[in-house]
């Protein structure tokens, strides 16, 4: 058991916000005893087993105190115990700082300074009598708030940092004195103490309301709260220790990344700010030298100071993009040609340990220099900018088809990009790309294949150069945000691997046109609503659909034009009811046919293109019906675009407010009971007769018979069926197209039947098409009938419009010395002649010429000579 301290016989109170080893050293002056003796009557000898490292030194003792230290202090002095652990640097663990468990020294990753050493206030000192506060010996601490003061750096007579070591145990302290040796003066060698006033040492005082002393405020109420909610930290608010780490790193930042030009203009003019320091921040070879300036606070409180300020007029702005707007400056300028030149530099974090919200802060800040890419996966203009966990982006993708739904594709894509068909898979897959780390190639794969990355990047390149891009990528954030908040009811994933192939079979659409009233077709109209159903509930685009449902028309326009005027709500709810039943039969019960994106999603936003939602849909209606305007005379009218009207005419199709139907039922059984379906049968299938001869026969339109046939379930011919069948043989075809070389044209004509119907008896017969443009032009056969007359050894060189040309041009280039002086005297480019050279002895089979060597000029080889003489024969004189 050990023995009980005695009692001091004088007692001194600490001061508020003291430290240990000040209130010790003030207690040994007071007492006129040298400090080790005042320690050892602490009774601390009898604790070696608490003491850190074995020693009873103030410097150790003002780190942390044990609970038996402080119960023996305690007991010494009459000083409660919670104000001894306050007056350690334990008071600020876990706030300010992160001590050691076992030597209690300040942990490297939360240290701002050497760690050792303390600014001070001269006034301070002056008023206590040489009293230290604790907050002095944080690198946190640069002026006084009490009186207004810039803290001191060092003695003002031998100018040596203070607090730099433990104080002597066998003198007498003397507090507010410079406790470091210096030099003896001659007459006594050896050292001795500075012992100068500290109070006399000269700082600036500050008007009340000088930032430097703001920013010290907002510093010390982060400690003291153990907390902060500043405007970017408001939604997710952060320890002490964590946001001062983010100031201690954007500092940093500041003072060695920052254009020089810049920061020097805006540093405070009325800091005493050394012209050594200030040469040291605005060195070049600053940048290389200090790599760790985010961990050692400047050396100076004047430069600590004023880095402070800087950087807590970032952080305390109201939300992340406010504060990247006020920290663009940090980033632009010459002074960083360097990091822009190394593109992903401007990513590199600001520093070590520091939060979420200070990269946030990073990426608003740098998002305008970065490259469209980074912008949408770094998502640089969200509120809170950044990527995203893995798992998020990839539910989104499930939510997106794979070709974007046109309303969100249309406001998007700009006016000057107008075929947004091609857009709609680029832009899902940029879609994919807000907040994924994810390459843009692996988003496209994800997305169905229905574009390549190649594309996407297009795209984004075209987007990023208009005017209105940073409406455009905060419309791509905003999109993507809501769908990882909101995802949509439908796995489009899933849906692409369907197999489309059976999807509304014919015997499916006959009953629905019957249920409709709607004139059946020859098939064209069950492909276009086949069609139109696979663009409805696939999210694909139209070229990936299969062959059973691709229109028989390849035009758009004309699809479009055939499905408005037929498509009705009533049609459009039976399509559907079909829609289902084909996906349950797919296993798919638990998702609606079709979804789309709230109207009101992109409203807020000024986008470049036209939103469907802008659109009166009554009148678009009245104007399709009543005033029977195509799509193209309804977009002008209503001053939008074509693919908005199609849009909406595919969504909200036309209410059918025609009086008649499909057939006039009076017409329509007036006409039956004379044309019954054995008369039917005989007229139309035996003798062949068409629909309009037919009406013609009783006095009504085609369309009425045609009902008539739907009634009677007769299958209508096909158009190309009417026609006088006229049998082309293969050996006659191939004799005209091939040997003679015709164009389709000419055997069209001969034959009395279009070029289309000589293309397809052409391909029945395998017979392969020359490409258009290509060898069928007639200026290419001519050359060709030419070339089956020249020499031979020509004629594999004689394929296409130029040959001539490059056999003319060898001709005159074989009789210069060198083929660089052939192309100057000849007026063309020399590589191009070299070209058109190398190539006719491919052609031709073998070299033509010998180059040019020192002392001898270029010569014709053996096959070149040949070919001279042969060409020179058969080419026109000129």
């Amino acid at each position: 058991m050990r023995n009980s301290p005695g009692t001091f016989p004088i007692r001194i109170k600490a001061l508020p916000g003291e430290a240990l080893d000040s209130w010790l050293e003030a207690l040994a002056h007071r007492l006129h005893t040298p400090l080790g003796d005042v320690l050892s009557g602490l009774g601390l000898h009898a604790l070696d087993d608490e003491l850190p490292v074995g020693s009873t030194s103030t410097e150790i003792l003002t780190r942390r105190l044990t609970s038996g230290m402080a119960a023996s202090i305690a007991e010494a002095t009459g000083t409660p115990v919670e104000t001894l652990h306050a007056m350690t640097l334990a008071h600020y663990d876990q706030r300010v700082l992160d001590l050691d468990p076992r030597s209690g020294l300040v942990l490297n990753a939360t240290r701002w300074g050497k760690g050792t050493g303390a600014r001070f206030c001269t006034d301070c000192l002056a008023e206590s009598g040489g009293r230290w506060q604790l907050s002095w010996r944080l690198g946190w601490s640069f002026a006084c708030i009490r009186h207004n003061r810039l803290l001191a750096d060092h003695c003002p007579q031998c100018r040596g940092l203070q607090r730099t070591r433990a104080t002597a145990t066998r003198e007498i302290p003397h507090p507010g004195r410079c406790p470091n040796t210096v030099q003896a003066v001659s007459s006594a060698p050896g050292r001795r103490r500075c012992d100068a006033d500290l109070a006399q040492a000269a700082t600036p005082l500050l008007d009340a309301d000088h930032p430097v002393l703001d920013a010290q405020r907002l510093v010390y109420a982060i400690a003291d709260s153990g907390t902060t909610a500043l405007g970017p930290y408001a939604d997710h608010p952060r320890s002490a220790l964590e946001a001062l780490a983010d100031l201690r790193a954007l500092v940093g930042e500041i003072l060695l990344h920052a254009p020089r030009q810049t920061l020097a203009e805006r540093l405070p003019t009325d800091l005493p700010i050394s012209a050594d320091e200030l040469n040291a921040v605005f060195a070049p070879s600053n940048v290389g030298t200090q790599p760790r300036l985010g961990m050692h606070s400047p050396k100076s409180a004047a430069m600590t100071a004023a880095g402070v300020v800087l950087a807590v007029k970032i952080l305390t702005r109201p939300d992340i993009q406010q504060a990247g707007t006020a920290a663009r400056w940090i980033t632009q300028g010459d002074d960083r040609e360097s990091r822009l030149s190394l593109g992903r530099r401007l990513l590199a974090p600001w520093g070590r340990g520091t939060t979420e919200t200070l990269r946030a802060i990073q990426l608003a800040t740098v998002g305008p220099q970065l490259q469209a890419v980074y912008q949408l996966r770094y998502r640089v203009q969200a509120p809170r900018p950044g990527t995203q966990l893995h798992d998020v982006p990839a539910r989104r993708l499930r939510s997106l088809p794979a070709a974007l739904w046109p309303e969100l594709a249309l406001p998007l894509v700009p006016l000057e990009l107008h075929d947004y068909r091609i857009m709609r898979p680029a832009l899902s897959c940029l879609l994919g790309l807000v907040g994924n780390r994810q390459s843009i190639d692996v988003i496209a794969e994800r997305l169905g294949k229905a574009t390549t990355g190649f594309m996407a990047s297009r795209l984004l390149g075209h987007l990023r150069e208009h005017q209105q891009w940073p409406d455009i990528q905060a419309a791509l954030i905003h999109i993507a945000d809501y769908f990882d908040t909101h995802p949509a009811p439908i796995d489009y994933q899933r849906r692409q691997r369907i197999d489309y192939s059976l999807l509304l079979p014919d015997e499916q659409w006959a009953d629905i046109a019957r249920e409709c009233d709607v004139v059946r077709g020859t098939g064209t109209l069950a492909r276009l609503f086949r069609s139109y159903l696979f663009l409805r509930i696939s999210g694909l685009p139209a070229r990936m659909a299969p062959p059973t449902c691709t229109p028989e028309n390849d035009s758009a326009r004309a699809q479009h034009a055939m499905r408005y005027r037929r498509l009705t709500p009533e049609l459009l709810a039976h399509l559907d009811h079909a829609a289902e039943e084909f996906l349950h039969r797919n296993r798919i019960t638990d998702e609606p046919v079709t979804w789309y994106p709230p109207d009101n999603l992109l409203h807020d936003l000024s986008l470049p293109g036209h939103h469907p939602s802008e659109i009166d849909i009554k009148e678009l209606h009245r104007l399709i019906r009543h005033e029977e305007m195509t799509a193209t005379q309804a977009a002008a009218r209503l001053h939008t675009t074509i693919d908005v009207v199609r849009c909406l005419l595919d969504r909200h199709p036309a209410p059918d407010t025609s009086e008649r139907r499909s057939w006039p039922a009076p017409v329509s059984d007036a006409v039956r009971a004379a044309l019954d379906p054995a008369t039917f049968t005989r007229l139309y299938i035996d003798q062949r007769m068409s629909l309009r001869a037919i009406g013609e026969l009783y006095g009504v339109k085609a369309d009425v018979i045609r009902g008539i046939a739907d009634k009677y379930r007769i299958p209508i011919r096909a158009p190309k069926e009417y026609r006088h069948r006229q049998e082309i043989t293969r050996e006659w075809l191939h004799e005209q197209y091939v040997t003679r070389r015709r164009t389709l044209a000419d055997i069209a004509e001969e034959t009395g039947m279009t070029m289309s119907n000589v293309a397809k008896w052409a391909r029945m017969h395998k017979i392969p098409l020359r490409p258009r443009g290509g060898a069928s032009h007639d200026e290419s056969l001519r050359i060709e009938d030419k070339a089956r007359e020249a020499p031979r050894l020509l004629q594999p060189a004689l394929n296409g419009l130029a040959a001539e040309e490059r056999l003319l041009r060898f001709v005159k280039a074989s009789a210069y010395p060198t083929l660089g002086v052939a192309a100057r005297d000849m007026g063309v480019n020399g590589p191009t002649l070299v070209t058109q050279i190398n190539r006719l002895a491919r052609e031709l089979g073998g070299p033509l010429l010998e180059r040019a060597e020192r002392g001898r000029p270029m010569r014709l080889t053996p096959l070149g000579k040949r070919v001279v003489r042969a060409a020179m024969d058969w080419l026109p004189k000129p």
